[in-house]
């Protein structure tokens, strides 16, 4: 029983895990809520662009350029800079896939 308290699990059927009638795991209680940064005062939320911005990062460690605007954010140029850093790394001592 040790290993069912200590344990932790990878799972990579999150489409079988979530499904209401297949999983024992999806039983939401209370009133629906909309998720955190789905929606903004001008329309639709961050939480749509985040995963465009985190390949946008990505890319630009590899090519210098980036397909969404950073809007002249000091903070967001030293945190590519940081990426581009590790990335170039990781390709030097040939640890990234």
């Amino acid at each position: 029983l040790e290993l069912f308290f200590a344990g932790a699990i990878l799972m990579d059927e999150v489409d079988l895990v979530l499904h209401p009638l297949k999983s024992e795991l999806n039983f939401p209680l209370g009133n629906k809520e909309p998720l955190d940064l789905t929606q903004s005062k001008i329309g639709k939320g961050f939480r749509w662009e985040i995963p465009f911005h985190l390949l946008d990062a990505l890319f630009h460690a590899g090519e210098g350029r980036m397909a969404m605007a950073l809007h002249g954010s000091v903070e967001a140029e030293a945190v590519l800079a940081e990426i581009k850093s590790v990335v170039d790394e990781g390709t030097r001592s040939k640890v990234l896939q």
